[in-house]
């Protein structure tokens, strides 16, 4: 099903051919195009963490997960590109996850912009965000803007679903489409339909959404989306929200959201939607403002709010208060802050305080950052009433094309004893442009 997707892929060798396709791009595309715009982005991350969990048990890791993106915009000098993303991971010690090597390709596919912006084309694999629909696609898609406003979009193919789960049942096919009006910068709103055929409880998974956003006057804006799910016969989710920004130094942001698990998780592919972690009979409401007042120029003060409401007694409702505050200096670069927030719930084992700090400073090419928090609980879970993470951070710029940076992590929870990480980072991005007539 379509939510929650890619979880982990079976355990394809993809690191090789992701470090392969990255020595590789630099010779293929001055080949396959006399005229594009490049671009090349890898991330290779190494992780190591030792791991004690409550009754005894330790284990250690060190993962090596490498992230590769590539474009090429301007195929042959017309509004033609290739986007590609795809990630690796080889454990060099005890397996982090499903096995000891895992990956997946994210995306691989062919975009045509047109030049006035009014239309747009997919073919290959690609995640889609259109209405209803937030899903990854093996297919085609397109959508066309009339000069009134009116437009139209749709799509079509195979949905690329994964799970940890042996014989998770998966869609067959996908397609929907949208149609909606639009006026840059005062309104929008569409009308969807999204249907995947499968093996899924008996019935194909049908979607019916609306959405809209409105600029009513200067300073206020109001949102909305709602999806229908006519498979299991209910709203699967709704968000309706206002923005009021009085002045560029006030932002205020209130809304309602609801949830129902049944309809949202038709079916679960993952174990964290399956009972008895959640309860797929259960609903959720959600009531939150949130306010941003830039007091001084740099120093903000954040005030938020929320209430949490479940159908079900078990976990119960909740309430949360937070304030912080944050001031940025060093042409903004870097910031400082503080924050605190209480939780009150019906349950005690969900009632806590929460303190957070966090700085970060940038002389030159080096960049230096520092977040610790900390949560104490109404009473004790698994035999502990605090929790403490501790997260420091170093990095320099070598070139601007490549930066290095380290992490080391501290935590002590009632879920872990003690748990120390440390993380190694390279990122590379390349770009270039080739040749030819454009």
């Amino acid at each position: 099903m379509g939510r929650p997707t890619a979880v982990v892929s079976p355990g394809t060798r993809m690191l090789p051919a992701l470090v392969a396709i990255t020595l590789l791009l630099p010779l293929l595309f001055p080949a396959a195009a006399r005229a594009a715009d490049l671009s090349l982005s890898s991330k290779t991350y190494l992780r190591y963490y030792e791991r004690e969990l409550t009754g005894g048990n330790k284990n250690k890791f060190a993962p090596l997960y490498e992230y590769l993106s590539a474009d090429a915009a301007n195929l042959g000098g017309v509004p033609l590109a290739f986007h590609f993303y795809g990630w690796g991971r080889v454990d060099l010690s005890d397996p982090s996850g499903s096995g000891k090597e895992s990956g997946d390709l994210g995306s691989a596919y062919l975009e045509y912009l047109h030049p006035q912006g009014n239309a747009q084309a997919k073919l290959g694999r690609f995640f889609l965000a259109e209405g209803a629909a937030v899903e990854t696609l093996d297919g085609a898609y397109f959508k066309v803007t009339t000069p009134v406003g009116v437009g139209v979009s749709g799509y079509g193919g195979s949905p690329v679903e994964q799970s940890i789960l042996d014989g998770t049942s998966k869609g067959d096919s996908l397609y929907g489409g949208r149609v909606f009006f639009v006026r840059p910068g005062f309104v929008e709103m569409g009308a969807s339909y999204l249907k995947e055929k499968g093996p899924f409880q008996g019935e194909d998974r049908e979607l019916f959404g609306g959405d809209l956003w409105l600029r009513v006057a200067g300073p206020v804006e109001l949102s909305g989306q709602a999806t229908y799910n006519r498979s299991t016969g209910g709203i699967a989710t709704q968000r309706y929200a206002v923005r009021i920004v009085p002045g560029s130094r006030f932002d205020i942001s209130a809304g309602y959201e609801e949830y129902s698990y049944k309809d949202l998780f038709q079916t679960s592919l993952h174990p964290a939607f399956l009972s008895p972690s959640v309860d797929n009979a259960d609903k959720v409401q959600t009531v939150f403002v949130v306010v941003d007042w830039e007091v001084v120029s740099g120093l903000t003060l954040e005030v938020a709010a929320k209430n949490l409401k479940h159908d079900k007694s078990d976990p119960g409702d909740a309430n949360r208060g937070e304030i912080g505050g944050r001031y940025s200096f060093n042409d903004k670069k870097d910031v400082v802050g503080v924050s605190a927030a209480a939780v009150a719930a019906d349950r005690d084992e969900n009632e806590y305080s929460e303190f957070r700090g966090f700085a970060t400073y940038s002389p030159g090419m080096l960049r230096l950052t520092l977040d610790a928090m900390t949560q104490q609980y109404k009473q004790e879970i698994s035999g502990k009433k605090n929790a403490y993470q501790v997260v420091a951070s170093a990095g320099y710029k070598v070139r601007p094309y490549l930066s290095v940076s380290g992490d080391l992590t501290y935590t002590q929870s009632p879920m872990l004893k003690e748990d120390y990480a440390g993380l190694l980072r390279a990122t590379l991005d390349l770009g270039m442009t080739t040749g030819g007539t454009k």
